[in-house]
């Protein structure tokens, strides 16, 4: 029995999150990053560093920047990932249906030559009959087919 589909089994937030950054790694970096500029800042504007508060703010807007830039670059990539797959599934079923067809047509064939082959014989045992049957008569002619006389009988 196979194991159903990966779209079908339920996976746990871990195995999500993990799936996710093997897929892009760069936002969750990304978001420690904006994350740790953020707690920094904090901590920065309640020891009353104005100045380096601020730095740490243009730090958090210059990771927040790069995260955003990395997820539109991730979702492109896996996009054109996901395309390529797709059209290698698609041409895996044409390839598939293909052979289906060949397969149909084959036995279709074959069929249909068994058929020929049985009326073949049919035909060519009639015949024998026929002739087997008319013995003598062979030297009749071909008038006698349509309803004529014989050559040397009656007309």
């Amino acid at each position: 029995m196979e194991a159903p589909p990966r779209s079908f089994i339920q996976e746990t937030y871990r195995e999500k999150a993990l799936r996710k950054f093997n897929e892009n790694p760069w936002v969750p970096l990304g978001v420690v990053a904006t994350c740790g500029a953020l707690i920094t800042a904090m901590v920065k504007m309640r020891q009353g560093d104005s100045r380096s508060f601020n730095r740490w703010l243009r730090v958090r807007v210059i990771a927040q920047g790069l995260t955003v830039a990395a997820m539109v670059g991730g979702t492109y990539t896996l996009g054109s990932k996901n395309r390529q797959s797709v059209k290698g599934i698609e041409e895996q079923e044409r390839l598939k249906q293909a052979e289906e067809k060949r397969e149909e047509d084959r036995k279709a064939f074959e069929e249909r030559l068994k058929e020929a082959e049985e009326a073949y014989e049919v035909e060519k045992a009639f015949e024998e009959k026929r002739h087997g049957a008319r013995g003598s008569e062979q030297s009749r002619s071909w008038s006698s087919w349509f309803g004529g006389g014989s050559k040397g009988g009656s007309s």
